[in-house]
């Protein structure tokens, strides 16, 4: 709360959503390889933020980075990207635990999804692994050693990374990001490896703001997170990833294993609610997700243990941040251009109410849909009429007076109203 307070007030543009992101991901990276729960939780966790242009989502990098140095923790400040998936494991090797934040993430997925994309593919490949090798060893691919020498071949070899903590903090607009995603990336487990929240906040005007000091209570925290006991400052986990971390082990409650069990459950069913939207995997990890965060909780409020409230907190927010995205993706994920169009004109027409769209206003509302010629868009509109996701009637006029006029209407409103009203 101290840190979403300070993000908030040095920000020239409120969002309090990007700054809660912002807060865990200070958090994570802090505690990457000191701390993990008795259920092998480690805090490395990944963070999309999805906000319009001129929105403030910028705010956090400055953020973060500011804590950190405050902190004296600068060495915990990533780059911004990678060019490969051995750029990813060179910083992991200099920087074991590390904070990334990537602007314009929505271009780095639309370069890995292109044709002859490979280097940013094999990218996206090495940060899914990352965050599931915390508990593990993030090991080189293995590259030709032809023309090497023998000692040039054998440190090639050795570069390895035990438990690796990477923290990772994306921004993107909407637009961006929903254009350039497919239904594989739900499918193949990026996606789900990330909190994702997407503001309402759309764009606004910056406002004055003056200097704000970090609270001292926010350093003091951090440093003590930092250097809990002589022991493990002498491991230094951030500095060689080739030694194993001596972690603080940081248990449940029962009543805390008894809600994770029971979000556990609820997740599954979830899968099987959205298996026929292929999205069923965005639910595979948000238990282990919900689990970092209480990770995070627990250690933020001082506690020795996972509560309940630490685990009640979690779940609340995890389950929140993923039914919002999934809802979301339900509306724009796609594999083709004429899917894309489909689903952006079914959501024109969504949004249009009981009054509907006409052909005009679709035209005016969907830009995708303006660009095709005049075959194009009678084929979209009535292969949505064909699946019974829209209906072409007649609507009073607005004014009450004069002809109805001939709108399409999506078929989940004509439902939920007296269809008498049409004519």
């Amino acid at each position: 709360e101290d840190v979403v307070s300070w993000i908030e007030a040095s920000s020239r543009k409120s969002q309090p959503d990007f700054s809660l992101q912002a807060a865990l991901a200070f958090a994570s990276t802090l505690l990457g390889r000191r701390y993990v729960t008795t259920q092998r939780n480690w805090s490395a966790l990944y963070f999309l933020n999805i906000g319009k242009s001129g929105s403030g989502k910028e705010h956090a990098k400055w953020a973060i980075e500011t804590l950190l140095e405050a902190c004296g923790q600068p060495h915990l400040i990533g780059p911004a990207g990678y060019t490969s998936d051995s750029g990813v494991l060179s910083t992991l090797c200099k920087q074991p635990v590390h904070c990334s934040v990537i602007d314009e993430f929505g271009k780095v997925l639309e370069g890995a999804s292109i044709k002859h994309g490979a280097r940013s593919a094999s990218t996206m490949k090495a940060l899914m692994e990352v965050w599931g090798r915390c508990d593990g060893v993030m090991r080189p691919q293995g590259y030709s050693t032809f023309g090497m020498s023998d000692s040039d071949a054998q440190k090639m070899s050795a570069k390895t990374v035990r438990n690796p903590s990477l923290t990772l903090l994306a921004m993107t607009t909407p637009e961006t990001f929903f254009d350039s995603i497919g239904s594989a990336a739900a499918r193949d487990g990026f996606l789900n490896r990330f909190l994702m929240v997407e503001t309402d906040i759309g764009r606004q005007a910056g406002r004055h703001t003056q200097k704000v000091s970090i609270s001292p209570a926010i350093i003091e925290w951090a440093q003590r997170s930092v250097n809990p006991s002589s022991t493990l400052a002498m491991v230094n986990p951030a500095g060689d990833a080739t030694l194993s971390p001596t972690p603080i082990v940081v248990p449940f409650s029962p009543q805390a294993m008894d809600m994770f069990g029971q979000f556990e459950e609820e997740c599954i069913n979830l899968m099987d609610e959205y298996e026929v939207d292929g999205l069923a995997e965005m639910w595979s990890r948000s238990n282990e997700i919900a689990m970092r965060v209480s990770l995070i909780a627990a250690v933020s409020s001082d506690s020795s243990i996972i509560q309940e409230d630490h685990a009640a907190w979690s779940i609340a927010y995890v389950r929140r941040s993923f039914m919002k995205v999934v809802n979301r993706l339900k509306t724009c994920l796609f594999d083709s251009e004429f899917e894309s169009i489909s689903i952006q004109v079914l959501e024109v027409i969504r949004l249009g109410g009981k009054k509907g769209r006409t052909d005009r206003e679709i035209h005016q509302y969907c830009r995708k849909f303006r660009g095709l010629d005049h075959r194009g868009k009678q084929n979209v509109l009535s292969s949505l009429a064909m699946n019974e996701d829209i209906v072409k009637v007649d609507v009073p006029s607005l004014s009450g007076r004069g002809r109805p006029r001939g709108a399409w209407i999506s078929v989940a409103v004509v439902d939920s109203v007296d269809n008498d009203n049409y004519a």
